[in-house]
């Protein structure tokens, strides 16, 4: 069969219950990196397993050795459906040796026409969210990718919050659209509703960049396309203690931020204003951090050496 030869259903279908023959391909590939989610993959599964589409969908799901129950919560979902759900198991840690399991691993065996991200603590909530993003690609071969709002839950609060940016959107209408030049201001796309283009990840040509994050492959979709961020909820973000983000600190933060607007500002040749100005931007709330870290280290030793001063002269 011709891969661009997609077979479509009537009407959206749950892909629980959708029945496709082995040589029709995937329109659209759900890719899912998971690690110690024990308390939180599940949720994300159901979420995939939700979605109702006209089309084949695959969910490949990366478990990076998790020592928690995570790999047999995948794998009790991948024996009630073996043709759905394709996972890789490791039994070593991946990304504590610097290796990124969506370039290395994950990537390579796509074989959708599109790629829907989500980890493994996020969630979907819309259970035509694929189908409502991938119906506005196919009639708009101008945009590159698109995306959806989130709502936000702090796990260890039990809180659900709105999207910091909710007001960006006016009520009537029906989203916003996003391009290299306001990708930042308002920083609006969320990477567990995003959904683009497969034909524009390189893999051999960013696998090289030490620093490649979700904003780079931002950057590098819109170089290609529009973007388009519905005025809809499609899912949740979670933050919670053993998020990688979450537990790092504002300094570590603003360092990987630095060092990954480095490699994009190289990647497009210092052409793009939004990337230099963000990227100043971002450089000068660093030198202001580490300022106020050495001015808290030195009145700690200040008062370290006062009190052992106060205690000998007793």
């Amino acid at each position: 069969m011709n891969p661009e030869s997609y077979p479509f259903l009537k009407e959206p279908t749950e892909i629980t219950k959708q029945n496709w023959s082995d040589d029709v391909p995937p329109l659209l590939s759900i890719v899912n990196n998971t690690y110690n989610h024990e308390n939180f993959i599940s949720e994300a599964i159901e979420g995939f397993l939700m979605q109702k589409t006209t089309f084949k969908v695959e969910i490949l799901v990366h478990d990076d050795a998790s020592t928690d129950k995570t790999a047999a919560i995948i794998r009790e979902y991948e024996k009630k459906y073996p043709k759905l759900i394709l996972p890789i198991y490791q039994t070593t840690n991946q990304y504590s040796q610097g290796i990124s399991p969506n370039l290395e691993y994950q990537l390579p065996r796509v074989r959708g026409k599109y790629i829907a991200l989500c980890e493994g603590d996020d969630y979907w909530t819309d259970p035509l969210k694929l189908q409502k993003q991938v119906d506005f690609l196919e009639r708009n071969q101008d945009y590159s990718m698109c995306a959806g709002r989130v709502k936000y839950f702090h796990q260890e609060l039990h809180e659900m919050k709105d999207d910091y940016n909710v007001r960006q959107f006016d009520s009537e209408t029906e989203g916003l659209e996003v391009n290299l030049e306001n990708l930042f201001n308002p920083y609006i796309i969320r990477t567990c509703t995003l959904l683009y283009r497969t034909e524009y990840m390189n893999v051999e040509e960013i696998i090289k960049y030490k620093y490649f994050k979700d904003i780079f492959l931002f950057s590098i979709l819109l170089s290609k396309g529009k973007g388009f961020v519905f005025n809809d909820l499609h899912g949740v973000y979670r933050k919670h203690l053993g998020g990688v983000w979450t537990n790092a600190t504002k300094l570590n933060q603003l360092q990987a931020d630095v060092n990954t607007l480095t490699e994009m500002d190289e990647y497009f040749s210092h052409n793009v204003k939004s990337i230099i100005e963000f990227r100043r931007a971002r450089i000068e709330q660093l030198q202001i951090e580490k300022k106020k870290i050495n001015k808290n280290t030195s009145l700690k030793i200040v008062l370290k050496r006062f009190l052992i001063k106060l205690k000998i002269g007793k």
